[in-house]
């Protein structure tokens, strides 16, 4: 991978896809509810995350989650295997979707980042 590449596996993508929570939980706990721009840009970072979810290996998606999980509850161990196994499926909008009606998974859609 070059420099500018931007990663979508091992500890690059899990710090990427940690940034990409965070900022979208911030901007959705700062934004006024009544603020129609605050809430299109809260929108916009949760479609970035899912966007960059959906291209991250299974394995990253569920280190990111072991990560999130391990710094909000220090003292709770990870749930057993089977449920970080959950853990590796995209949750993008796309993915949750074909999942619901039974479709076998998609390799890309046609999301924009925004």
């Amino acid at each position: 991978m070059r420099g500018d590449e931007t990663p979508f596996w091992g500890d690059g993508a899990v710090g990427r896809w940690v940034e990409l929570l965070d900022r979208a939980e911030a901007l959705m706990r700062g934004g006024d509810p009544n603020d129609p721009c605050a809430q299109r840009t809260a929108a916009r970072a949760i479609t970035s995350l899912f966007i960059f979810e959906h291209q991250m290996t299974g394995r990253a998606r569920r280190r990111a989650r072991e990560h999130v999980w391990l710094c909000d509850r220090p003292d709770v161990p990870l749930p057993n295997a089977s449920v970080r196994r959950e853990w590796e499926r995209c949750r993008c909008r796309t993915c949750r979707v074909e999942r619901t009606l039974g479709r076998p998974s998609v390799a890309s859609h046609p999301l924009q980042a925004a």
